[in-house]
């Protein structure tokens, strides 16, 4: 389990004290997928990052499985942080590393044996659906699939907890919706409790069991997720839900334009189809028969020089007499013409 308690922190700079977080009081229970969600400048990041102690709190307490682990430093604190695994919204990866060799990197700190790293490694690529990417270097990686060796690594010492700092904020849609699904797995299987930081309302909804809304430095709404989105009680609760909806309307809008565009082009059949081999009753009418049609396939008697059936030439209900200038009789018209 996961406690903070009264924690502050403070930043100086030359303009003077900026205060990131006031009187944070938070607990994640073993199992939870814990959502943090705020908007940017909220706090959110400096939060996650005081639970690992990658910063440093100026008060308070941060408690990991009731020890107050705020002062460690040394051996301890890398034991720590052993336990408790991270992945950021830039992947962090090495660029000079293969996707295993990423993966091994905590297990080379911590002095494995090359051959215990590389079979641990392995067994995560394959839980993070990368088996086959072993060998590949960052830049040959989708940022999605970056995102998951990132998450591999994360996993390489087993650690009871997961830190996720905007994880998914750099990925489209339909890849989110993969990571997300990957942590679920992660959490179901591996029984690992994970904490989400992310100013997206999607991801909570989709993940979390529980939420805390972060505003101002201050946790000013906390609850179950479905609590929560059912009945918001602060103003940026509310404000942030009703993104979310417009977000997930636009979504679906989309999505529904695509499959109209999809279904046109389906009921449209000629497109890229020699006409040849389309079936008979598909063909269009003899005037556009030669859209695509060779020469030699056409009927001598109806097709002319440029490809027309001679009566297509003609404006339809037209006959060869009204070819001439509207409204002059045929005497007036120049010979030549």
């Amino acid at each position: 389990m996961i406690e903070l308690r009264r924690l502050c922190k403070t930043y100086v700079t030359k303009h003077g004290a900026f205060e990131a977080l006031n009187d944070i009081n938070l607990t994640v229970r073993d199992g939870d997928i814990h959502g943090i969600i705020g908007v940017s400048g909220a706090g959110k990041s400096t939060l996650v990052r005081c639970v690992n102690l990658l910063e440093r709190p100026t008060s308070g307490n941060v408690i990991i499985d009731g020890e107050d682990v705020t002062g460690f430093k040394g051996r301890q604190l890398l034991d720590l942080r052993a336990k408790i695994g991270m992945i950021f919204q830039d992947f962090s990866l090495f660029a000079q590393r293969t996707a295993l060799a990423n993966v091994t990197f905590p297990l080379e700190i911590r002095r494995d044996s090359k051959a215990v790293a590389e079979k641990r490694a392995i067994e995560l690529l394959e839980l993070v659906g990368l088996s086959d990417k072993a060998k590949s270097y960052p830049s040959q990686l989708s940022g999605g699939q970056q995102q998951r060796v990132a998450i591999a690594r994360a996993l390489a010492n087993r650690p009871r907890y997961l830190l996720c700092d905007e994880a998914t904020s750099a990925l489209d849609s339909l890849t989110t919706d993969s990571i997300l699904e990957l942590l679920q797995t992660i959490n179901h299987e591996l029984g690992v409790t994970i904490l989400v930081i992310t100013h997206e309302m999607k991801v909570i909804q989709t993940i979390c069991n529980k939420v805390a809304v972060l505003d101002g430095a201050r946790i000013v709404e906390r609850g179950l997720t479905s609590t929560v989105f059912a009945n918001p009680q602060q103003e940026i609760t509310r404000r942030l839900l009703g993104q979310a909806a417009a977000e997930a309307a636009l979504r679906e809008a989309t999505e529904a334009t695509v499959a109209a565009s999809a279904s046109i082009n389906t009921a449209i059949p000629t497109d890229g189809m020699p006409a040849d081999s389309m079936p008979a009753e598909a063909l269009p009418p003899v005037a556009i028969l030669t859209d695509g049609m060779p020469a030699e396939a056409m009927p001598a008697d109806v097709m002319p020089a440029d490809g027309m059936p001679p009566e297509s030439t003609l404006a339809d209900g037209m006959t060869p007499e009204s070819t001439l200038a509207d409204g002059m009789p045929p005497e007036a018209v120049n010979n030549d013409v």
